[in-house]
């Protein structure tokens, strides 16, 4: 939703086209989706370290699929099949997953 939001504002405030109009919408689509990445999981106490940065890169090279692409399937089914190496992995050995609290 990022990457759409800042495309259609870029849309809407400027009429030119060419190279430098697709530069700005990239990198304003990869800032955006990197700054709501970021305030979501810096709620979880996991990722309050340098452990965020891997997650931020991880989020780049999805958001670039979509972006170089055209597709969202390419960004969901990117982000879907790094979840599932995550599972086959398991909890204790990737940070991949949604924090898991043991009860207290």
């Amino acid at each position: 939703m990022p990457v759409v939001a800042a495309e259609n504002i870029i849309n809407q405030s400027t009429s030119a086209g060419g190279f430098t109009i697709v530069l700005l919408k990239a990198v304003c689509a990869i800032a955006t989706s990197l700054i709501i990445t970021l305030l979501y999981h810096l709620g979880y106490k996991e990722f309050r370290n340098k452990s965020i940065l891997m997650v931020l890169l991880g989020n780049t090279i999805i958001t670039l699929t979509f972006i170089i692409s055209g597709n969202p399937l390419a960004a969901v089914l990117s982000h879907t099949a790094m979840h599932v190496a995550a599972v086959m992995r398991g909890p204790e050995t990737t940070l991949h997953l949604p924090p898991h609290y043991g009860k207290q």
